[in-house]
């Protein structure tokens, strides 16, 4: 992830630990690994987020549901 405009922060989520990433400057990047969960809150109302990815997005092999991540994760765990 890059903030080309404004700033954000990213809320990653493990499923028991939380970090929270300042992004705001366009020299600055954020690599969150697969299995997270991720929230970004707009800082400011210009900003932009660009979202780069090695394949291309498939809607079923996200997870919507912040209980089924928790479940997934807690299966992995296991």
């Amino acid at each position: 992830m890059i903030c080309v405009s404004g700033a954000v922060a990213v809320v990653c989520d493990d499923g028991r630990n939380k970090s929270r990433f300042a992004l705001n400057r366009r020299n600055q990047a954020l690599l969150v690994p697969p299995g997270l969960w991720n929230t970004v809150e707009f800082q400011q109302d210009d900003s932009v987020v660009i979202v780069l990815c090695d394949r291309v997005y498939e809607a079923h092999d996200y997870i919507q549901d912040y209980a089924e991540f928790l479940s997934f994760r807690e299966s992995a765990r296991a």
